[in-house]
């Protein structure tokens, strides 16, 4: 009877998997640091020649560093450029401003979390420290809040008081300085309740790293004024972007845009053969799109437009935790070869015959559940 029961069930198991494909889930989240919360903070000024945090305390990152005497503001810090209106503001008189800001936050139980993320808002050169270890580093900066996946550094956490400390400089020139930083743990959520799969990350291979301005992550935030990118290189090395995901998803369409000028007389789009809908538009080149290592569409349009770019729509769902986007082709046009947004939605849940098949299929099991017990009963 055991063995019986355990087979059926397994059997609906398997139909509902079949019939629906990859599940959303569930996430629930712990804010362990805001936006806009208080810091403890040490800087200075000097012109420029001194070695990097030459004079910051000795241990200032490190677990039990008393920051007592430290200023305490909140963030978001900027420099005077900016205006008087930010909660911290510092007066740099043209020098090299480096800055180090340690905040303490409490963790419940480290074992509940699968997720953890940072919003963070940096110029620049930024290194942050939990617990007295490295976690994340970056050249350039960061005009707005941006999301960095830390779910490889959980393991710094511990139960109870936590110390983070992030270090920062402006050089000369820079243009600014600005922080704010905020922390989260989640359980993994794959899908959002609108559709679209969250991304995990974002990697470029192939092209000149110019920090910041050409980060992979700008193909992430929805603005079509920032992307990824630099010069075409036709010698035959790859030049792409990958979107990891937080597990398998089944992917159903994927939306991607350029930036470029629509001024310079390239083609215009109208209309495409296939199942793809777009926006009318300039196409400055061309992408091979995969998920997982399956090509899914080639030769795909690479569009700017005041309201979208392309859309693919996969006839036939793949299930993949990962999309590849890789530029094939000349690249046209005054802008860098590039991407500025992608976004991937997972297939919807079936329809019409595919889901009365899949009804019939769960009732069917069902029923012979039910007969089984009757059965038992009879016994």
């Amino acid at each position: 009877m055991k063995k019986t029961l355990a087979l059926i069930l397994s059997v609906l198991m398997v139909v509902s998997v079949a019939a629906f494909g990859s599940m959303s889930v569930a996430a629930e989240s712990t804010t362990f640091i805001t936006p806009g919360s208080d810091w403890s903070y040490y800087y200075y000024l000097d012109d420029g020649t001194a070695a990097d945090g030459a004079e910051l305390p000795t241990g200032w990152n490190e677990v039990g560093f008393d920051a007592s005497a430290w200023e305490v503001g909140a963030t978001p810090f900027a420099e005077s450029v900016y205006g008087a209106s930010f909660p911290t503001v510092f007066v740099t008189e043209g020098k090299k401003l480096t800055v180090a800001a340690v905040k303490t936050f409490e963790v419940e139980d480290v074992s509940k979390i699968e997720l953890l993320t940072m919003a963070f808002n940096y110029d620049e050169d930024p290194i942050v420290y939990i617990n007295g270890v490295e976690v994340f580093s970056r050249n350039g900066y960061r005009d707005v809040l941006t999301d960095y996946d830390l779910t490889d550094k959980i393991d710094t956490l511990k139960n109870g008081t936590n110390t983070i400390a992030v270090y920062m400089e402006n050089n000369i020139g820079g243009g600014g300085f600005r922080f704010d930083l905020g922390l989260t743990g989640s359980t993994i959520e794959i899908v959002d309740e609108s559709g679209y799969v969250i991304p995990k990350s974002a990697e470029k291979t192939g092209f000149y790293d110019f920090g910041g301005i050409n980060a992979a992550e700008n193909i992430l935030d929805g603005n079509v004024d920032s992307c990824s990118g630099a010069g075409r290189d036709l010698s035959g090395v790859e030049q792409s972007w990958t979107v990891n995901f937080y597990g398998e998803a089944t992917v159903g369409e994927i939306y991607l845009q350029c930036k470029g000028k629509e001024d310079n007389g390239h083609t215009t789009v109208s209309s495409h053969p296939g199942n793809d809908t777009y926006a009318a538009g300039v196409i400055f080149g061309f992408y091979n799109v995969y998920v997982g290592d399956e090509l899914v569409a080639e030769n795909v349009p690479a569009i700017s437009a005041e309201d979208g770019g392309y859309t693919v729509k996969l006839t036939t769902p793949v299930k993949g935790s990962s999309v590849k986007v890789e530029l094939t082709g000349d690249w046209y046009g005054d802008n860098w070869a590039n991407l500025a947004d992608i976004t991937i939605k997972e297939a919807a849940a079936p329809t019409g015959d595919v889901a009365v098949y899949a009804t019939i299929a769960v009732a069917v099991a069902a029923a012979a559940l039910v007969v089984v017990f009757k059965k038992r009963a009879t016994i």
